[in-house]
């Protein structure tokens, strides 16, 4: 959890991690205490704003957003790749049938 809360998770690992959240209380817990530990000292030190539940949860909100953005964009790829694959088949019968 301290790695997503570092931001150094991969991106599949922050939503493996947020969907287990969303299933799992003790976790979310546990995820939410490590963020407000961690940007309450920071800034602590830095005096910047102290509205760190919704900070939390905004965080959470851009990763599951984030997440499935990158998981349409890859399905996306998945039907293009399969697109040209078809294409390609198709090119090498056809200049077969022709020559």
């Amino acid at each position: 959890m301290v790695p997503f809360v570092k931001k150094n998770l991969s991106d599949i690992e922050s939503m493996r991690l947020i969907k287990h959240t969303e299933v799992c209380k003790e976790c979310k817990e546990e995820l939410k205490i490590q963020f407000l530990v961690r940007e309450g000292l920071k800034r602590l030190e830095t005096g910047g704003n102290f509205n760190l539940e919704k900070d939390f949860e905004g965080q959470l909100y851009e990763t599951r957003r984030h997440s499935r953005a990158l998981i349409w964009f890859r399905r996306a790829g998945y039907v293009l790749d399969g697109v040209l694959v078809t294409a390609a088949i198709l090119f090498l019968l056809v200049t077969m049938v022709f020559r």
